[in-house]
């Protein structure tokens, strides 16, 4: 996700994101070895060391910079812009960010390999 700069670090309104689903082959096992463990246990024992939280991060890793490039462009084409602080499409609707998975997913194939 891409926010407008405000002073607090991403706490802006969104500018634009992508989406990517956490389930599925590349993530079965991992969902499967914290099955039916509370979330609040599994936060406070491994934190950001557990690895389902590993793998989603590599996934949201690998289409970082496929972002902020697809963001910049998509200012540059009109697609989304900022009027008077607020985020808004090219019609000049204000929206709660730009969807740029679908272009995103183009760039990076899908999913990054396991």
């Amino acid at each position: 996700m891409m926010h407008l700069v405000t002073p607090e670090l991403d706490e802006g309104p969104p500018v634009a994101y992508c989406t990517f689903p956490i389930r599925g082959k590349s993530f079965y096992r991992y969902w499967k070895a914290i099955e039916g463990l509370p979330v609040d246990e599994v936060k406070a024992r491994q934190g950001e060391r557990n690895l389902l939280f590993m793998q989603i991060r590599k996934h949201g890793l690998g289409r970082e910079f496929p972002l902020i490039v697809a963001t910049i462009k998509a200012f540059s084409e009109r697609r989304v812009r900022i009027e008077e602080g607020q985020v808004v499409d090219s019609a000049g609707k204000p929206i709660d960010g730009y969807d740029l998975t679908e272009e995103i997913n183009k760039k990076v194939g899908g999913m990054p390999v396991k």
